[in-house]
């Protein structure tokens, strides 16, 4: 599902569908747990996802009921002409420092 891409980030996709009853992305269970296990299995950090063309890195939540190979992305954090399709996520890997450079700042 989700394959190495460069030194800090695997890659993977789902379909993006924006919601506008949530405050953060959720992404389907059969996709959050592979990243849970796989790829965060010896990690503190949370698991932080980034949509290809979108520069801001977000955390997830596991999308419980939502259909396979499917990620939710709350309205506000999408450009104001997104379409709901496929797209490739970006998965950080834990050892990246992405997530320290995002928690020095205080910012996703």
């Amino acid at each position: 599902m989700f394959t190495p891409f460069s030194t800090g980030y695997y890659i993977g996709s789902a379909f993006v569908e924006p919601v506008t009853d949530s405050t953060i992305p959720r992404l389907s269970s059969n996709q959050y747990r592979v990243i849970e296990t796989e790829i965060y299995a010896q990690s503190n950090n949370h698991p932080l996802i980034r949509l290809e063309e979108n520069t801001g890195h977000f955390p997830i939540e596991d999308g419980r009921n939502l259909q396979a190979n499917t990620l939710e992305m709350p309205i506000r954090l999408l450009p104001d002409d997104f379409i709901a399709e496929v797209k490739s996520i970006l998965v950080a890997k834990p050892q990246s420092g992405i997530h320290s450079m995002l928690h020095s700042s205080d910012k996703f």
